[in-house]
């Protein structure tokens, strides 16, 4: 994804960039690193940002056994999310899943997390999420389990040791009132974090 040094200088667009896009030329490749073959493009935004303006409420798709489901205002990211959750879980996404999970800062002590939840019937009632973190190549640590109503969380080094250089996936998972996980076990992508040193 290109870097665009103006993002955030429109109180109107806090997500985008001033438009600057068309006083540049497609040589410049708008982007960093990037090769002639890539971002030859009038602009750049990010997928969270990106979002569809029909007027219809959402868009279903079922084959009988699977359902996939999206909604008005979900972004480009959230539609991605979803479907390559509901293509993975399968019938098992009918009772609830993560259209969109994402690290919304990341800091040489912190990882601010931020998601969505979709359960499209309640037979298995939702008690909490579970967050996990692991470094890549280790096994997963339970963190914290919180309340089906929250949407964000901030992971600290005073809870977990972060390292500087050090990549950690990070997931979401769907707990029961027994403490047990719900239908199919992780239900969100998983995020690849590396800290900043």
């Amino acid at each position: 994804m290109s870097t665009c040094n103006t993002c955030g200088n429109n109180t109107s667009l806090p997500c985008g960039c001033k438009d600057i896009a068309l006083t540049m030329s497609c040589a410049d490749h708008i982007g960093l690193n990037c090769s002639v073959d890539v971002n030859q493009c009038a602009s750049i935004e990010c997928a969270e940002c990106v979002k569809i303006c029909g007027k219809e409420d959402s868009w279903v798709v079922s084959d009988g056994l699977t359902t996939q489901w999206m909604f008005k205002e979900w972004s480009v990211a959230q539609f991605m999310q979803s479907y390559a959750i509901v293509n993975s879980l399968g019938q098992s996404a009918v009772y609830g899943y993560f259209p969109f999970f994402t690290a919304t800062n990341v800091t040489s002590s912190s990882i601010v997390l931020s998601w969505s939840f979709f359960q499209q019937v309640t037979i298995y009632p939702v008690e909490s999420f579970q967050i996990e973190i692991a470094p890549a190549t280790e096994s997963f640590t339970a963190l914290t389990n919180v309340l089906p109503t929250q949407t964000g969380y901030t992971i600290t080094s005073a809870e977990y040791n972060l390292s500087p250089r050090t990549q950690y996936v990070i997931r979401l998972k769907i707990m029961d009132a027994t403490g047990n996980y719900i239908q199919g076990g992780t239900e969100s992508v998983q995020l690849l974090v590396t800290i900043p040193y």
